[in-house]
């Protein structure tokens, strides 16, 4: 409370300041200012306007005694409670700002590795065209997969030679394996129905097949939105999958 009265008094006695100047000031630091306007006192020292319009903020204890005295002296106490005040007033607003660019830069460094991820899956992607043979199979789809590769859509040019039209298409790329997949991500499908999508390997999946027996398959997560496709005649492991199990043929005829 003390604190409090002195730096209104403090205040007081700067609102009946009244401007001067001197043609030289010389801190007790050492430093010299000329072409001195003393335009301001502050709870904690005074304000200055220097040579060809410079500023500065001088404290107290800086000034050389007869300026202190003609500018009404200063409390001591006050001094140091406003100089306090402000102090902690920078320290507030330096860790706001510190914790505005923290939040910023997670954001900038989330979003970079989201980026980094998602160009990382897209690079390992590989295009399939799938049946599913049991959408609810414990840990995703089993599907059969046909692996696909995009080529070049060519043509001809105005002179009729034959060029890059700058287009791709999906073909099979000749490595069917017949293996059963587990994918996940599949939503909305049924036993039989067809789509081709891109696949991200997420390594093997174990699983109990419906007489008991273990077995396992690649695992991969479908990348994108799957697009419908029509069935195709393809050659599936019968169901329970077991190793080694019978083929039936399924789609077409």
């Amino acid at each position: 409370m003390k604190r409090v009265i002195l730096l209104i008094l403090s205040l007081s006695a700067a609102s009946a300041f009244e401007p001067f100047t001197v043609p030289t000031l010389t801190t007790k630091s050492g430093k010299l200012y000329e072409a001195v306007r003393i335009i301001k006192k502050l709870p904690g020292g005074i304000s200055i306007a220097h040579g060809d319009g410079g500023l500065a903020k001088i404290p107290f204890e800086d000034l050389p005694d007869v300026i202190v005295e003609k500018v009404g002296g200063f409390d001591k106490e006050a001094a140091a409670a406003q100089r306090k005040a402000l102090a902690a007033a920078e320290a507030k607003h330096e860790k706001k700002a510190i914790e505005s660019l923290t939040v910023r830069s997670d954001a900038a460094n989330r979003e970079r590795l989201d980026k980094d991820e998602s160009a990382a899956e897209t690079g390992a992607a590989r295009a399939a065209y799938l049946e599913v043979v049991q959408s609810n199979a414990t840990g995703g789809s089993l599907c059969m997969p046909t692996w696909q590769k995009r080529i070049p859509v060519m043509g001809k040019d105005s002179f009729g030679r034959t060029a890059n039209t700058g287009k791709t298409q999906l073909v099979d790329d000749g490595s069917e394996s017949k293996n059963l997949i587990m994918v996940v991500g599949l939503s909305g499908l049924v036993d039989g129905d067809c789509v081709t999508v891109a696949l991200v390997p997420l390594g093997n999946h174990n699983y109990t097949t419906a007489l008991g027996a273990g077995a396992t398959v690649r695992k991969y997560k479908v990348l994108g939105t799957p697009t419908p496709a029509e069935k195709r005649e393809i050659y599936v492991p019968a169901r329970p999958v077991l190793p080694g199990g019978s083929m039936r043929r399924i789609g077409g005829g």
